[in-house]
C-alpha cells in the first residue's frame, strides 16, 4: 500500500479501538478526551465529538486555538471579538452540522496565544497575517519540531502508532505505518492547518479581519458568516492628527503599565470585573470566556490577555478603505445582526447603509438576518444563531429570508 493511501486510511483507523469493534463517536471522544485531560492541556468533551486544542508556531511564540468535530469534515475557522477568546464560540460549535471541522483561534494577545513583543502594536493588518499563518503559513523544520517536544506529542505518536500496529497489523503492512508517521512529520513540520479553501465564522472584531481575509484572499473563502458585524471598522479623515496624537500617549502609558506584575484575583473577582466590561455577557457566558481568558497563579487568577490590546494600531481604515473591502467579497454571506446593537444607533444606520448594497452586488449571494439578542447572542444564546448558519451551510436548505443571487 502506497504512502498517499496509508495517509488517507490512517486517520480512519484511529477511531477503531484496540479489540478491532469499530466505536460510536460519543464513546470515541469519551476515550480520547479522557486520555488527553491526563495532561497539562485542557481538553473539553462536547455532543459533537473531542474539542482538541491546537497550537501553531509564529516568530513571536504561538497562535493557540480548539477545534471540535472531525479533521476531515468541511474547514470552518472561528474568530472572535475584542478581547475575548475562543470560548466564544463554545455553547454554538455543538450545535453546528456535525460534518464541519471547527477551529476556533485565539487571536494574538487573547486567551493562550502568544503576547507581541513590547513595543509592537496590534493592527488589523497583524491578525490578517495571523490567519494566513495559520491556515497555509509554512514554518521551518526546527520551529516546529521544538514546539512539538515541548506539547510531548512525541509520546502521543508512538502510542498512536503502537495502537494502530497491534489493531490493523493484518490490513496495512507495519512498513506502511512507519512511513506513514515519517510522511505525517514532514508534512507537519512545513505546514499549518494547510487549507486550499474554507470559510468564516467570525464575531464583531473577527468579522472584520474576515471581511478582510475574504476580499484579499478570495479564491480561499467558500463562506463568510458574520455575527453582529457590518462592515470593517473604520474612522473618517478628520480628526486623523488628533486620534494619532492620542494613541501615541495611550502606547507609552500602556507599555509602563504591563511592566508591572499582574493584578491577581479571586474566581468571583475575576468573574466580576469582566462583567462589567461586557454588560452585554450573561454570568454563566463571562465564566465561559474567563475559563480560557485566566490562568491560575499562586493566590489566585490573572488575566492573559495583553494590555497593550487597549491600544489597537494608531490609524484605522478610511471609509473608502473599507468600501474597496466588501467589494472585494466574492463568497455567499450570512450576516447575523443582533436586535440590541452595541453601537449608537446612528452608527449602525451609517454603516449598514454603506455596507449592505456592496454585500449584495458582490458577494455571489447575501442574507441578513435580525436575531433577537445582544451583542453576545452567539454565545449566550446559541440555539437562536445555530439554526441558520446550518441552513446557509445546507446548500440544499437556504436560510430564510434570502436575496436575489447573482448567480
Amino acid at each position: 500500500m502506497s504512502i498517499s493511501r496509508s495517509a488517507y486510511l490512517l486517520p480512519r483507523l484511529l477511531f477503531i479501538h484496540t479489540s478491532g469493534q469499530v466505536l460510536s463517536r460519543t464513546r470515541i471522544s469519551r476515550i480520547m478526551a479522557m486520555s488527553a485531560s491526563e495532561g497539562d492541556v485542557y481538553v473539553g468533551t462536547t455532543e459533537r465529538g473531542l474539542t482538541q486544542e491546537l497550537q501553531f508556531p509564529v516568530p513571536w511564540g504561538n497562535i493557540a486555538g480548539k477545534a471540535w468535530g472531525d479533521p476531515l469534515g468541511r474547514p470552518v475557522l472561528g474568530l472572535h471579538g475584542y478581547l475575548d477568546n475562543a470560548n466564544t464560540f463554545d455553547t454554538l460549535a455543538p450545535l453546528l452540522p456535525k460534518d464541519l471541522y471547527f477551529v476556533s483561534l485565539d487571536l494574538s494577545g487573547h486567551g493562550h496565544s502568544s503576547h507581541f513583543p513590547l513595543g509592537m502594536t496590534y493592527k488589523y493588518e497583524n491578525y490578517l497575517m495571523d490567519v494566513h499563518r495559520v491556515v497555509q503559513g509554512r514554518f521551518s523544520f526546527i520551529v516546529w519540531l521544538l514546539v512539538f517536544l515541548h506539547q510531548k506529542l512525541t509520546l502521543l505518536l508512538e502510542q498512536l502508532q503502537d495502537m494502530i500496529m497491534e489493531t490493523v497489523s493484518n490490513v496495512i503492512d507495519r512498513k506502511d505505518i512507519k512511513s506513514y508517521f515519517v510522511f505525517m512529520l514532514i508534512l507537519c513540520s512545513f505546514s499549518a492547518l494547510a487549507w486550499k479553501k474554507f470559510s468564516f465564522i467570525a464575531h464583531s472584531l473577527g468579522g472584520s479581519i474576515a471581511i478582510m481575509y475574504s476580499a484579499v484572499f478570495p479564491a480561499s473563502v467558500e463562506r463568510l458568516t458574520l455575527l453582529d458585524i457590518s462592515g470593517p471598522f473604520y474612522h473618517p479623515l478628520e480628526g486623523t492628527v488628533e486620534r494619532l496624537a492620542d494613541s501615541v500617549h495611550r502606547k507609552l502609558h500602556v507599555e509602563k503599565t504591563s511592566q508591572l506584575p499582574p493584578h491577581v484575583y479571586s474566581r468571583e473577582v475575576a468573574l466580576n470585573k469582566l462583567l462589567q466590561g461586557n454588560e452585554w455577557v450573561t454570568r454563566k457566558s463571562g465564566a465561559v470566556l474567563l475559563e480560557r481568558g485566566t490562568r491560575e497563579v499562586e493566590g489566585g487568577l490573572v488575566y492573559t490577555r495583553d494590555l497593550n490590546l487597549k491600544n489597537l494600531g494608531f490609524f484605522s481604515l478610511t471609509p473608502e478603505q473599507a468600501e474597496e473591502l466588501v467589494k472585494g467579497v466574492k463568497c455567499p454571506v450570512l450576516m447575523l445582526s443582533a436586535t440590541e446593537r452595541l453601537a449608537p444607533p446612528e452608527y449602525d444606520r451609517e454603516r449598514s447603509q454603506m455596507f449592505l448594497p456592496l454585500f449584495k452586488a458582490n458577494s455571489s449571494q447575501f442574507t441578513e438576518l435580525q436575531i433577537e439578542g445582544n451583542h453576545h447572542v452567539h454565545l449566550n444564546n446559541p440555539e437562536r444563531v445555530a439554526p441558520h448558519i446550518s441552513a446557509f451551510f445546507t446548500p440544499d436548505t437556504p436560510t430564510q429570508p434570502q436575496t436575489e443571487s447573482k448567480l
